[in-house]
């Protein structure tokens, strides 16, 4: 009968050699280097996409308010104070859409310096008297005609907003590929200007700044 030799007491002890080492940190960094800028994108996307999306759900508001009210008003349909060419309602998200139970809560988007309200120098819904507009009147940046309300919709040149009243959305101190993305998205890249230059055509409509960043205007509707 024969016995079977006892177990061995040595276990095979194997670890990385200094090549397979290397060779796993090889493709950890190119993975790395292939996924690391697909994340930002990812995430820059996200945030083009949370104010678009913002800004429709603001327009349904508005239409919302509109066909209940009949008019740009303030929270019970009463008149806003802007008797004046260029007079504005800042806020106007804050003291009618919410206050009327039109929004759940003030425009905010993930674009821009992250602050809420004109007091904070953040987004927010405005009212501009547009009433001496006319199809002539110059299509500015944002920083050169807050208080003109004009914006040339198709990309002919001309002004297309004329009534008395327009609403449109601030964004302020955005990044300038954030505006510039923004921009392609609502209106396209045909009627957007291109990186470092302002773009004054279209729904949306910016100027880039020194410090790079752009303070975003935005038409949602005008009567």
């Amino acid at each position: 009968m024969k016995t079977l030799p006892p177990p061995s007491t040595c276990k095979s002890q194997h670890g990385f050699t200094l090549v397979e080492m290397i060779g796993v940190l090889a493709v950890i960094a190119i993975l790395a280097s292939l996924l690391v800028p697909r994340v930002f994108q990812a995430i820059g996307d996200s945030k083009i996409n949370n104010a678009a999306s913002t800004c429709n759900s603001v327009k349904s508001a508005i239409n919302e308010y509109y066909g209940k009210f009949g008019v740009l008003g303030d929270a019970t349909g009463g008149s806003l104070a802007l008797a004046a060419d260029g007079d504005i309602s800042e806020d106007w998200d804050l003291s009618t859409l919410v206050a009327g139970g039109f929004m759940e809560k003030p425009f905010a988007v993930k674009v821009g310096n992250g602050a809420i309200g004109s007091a904070n120098t953040g987004s927010r819904l405005r009212v501009v008297n547009i009433s001496a507009n006319a199809a002539a009147t110059g299509i500015a940046g944002a920083a050169a005609d807050l208080a003109q309300g004009s914006y040339d919709l198709d990309g002919d040149g001309d002004n297309d907003v004329l009534g008395q009243l327009v609403v449109e959305a601030v964004i302020m101190q955005a990044e300038e590929q954030d505006a510039k993305e923004l921009n392609d998205r609502i209106d396209g890249t045909t009627l957007g200007a291109a990186l470092a230059a302002a773009d004054a055509k279209g729904r949306v409509k910016y100027t880039v700044a020194a410090n790079g960043k752009v303070d975003v205007r935005i038409y949602l509707a005008h009567k």
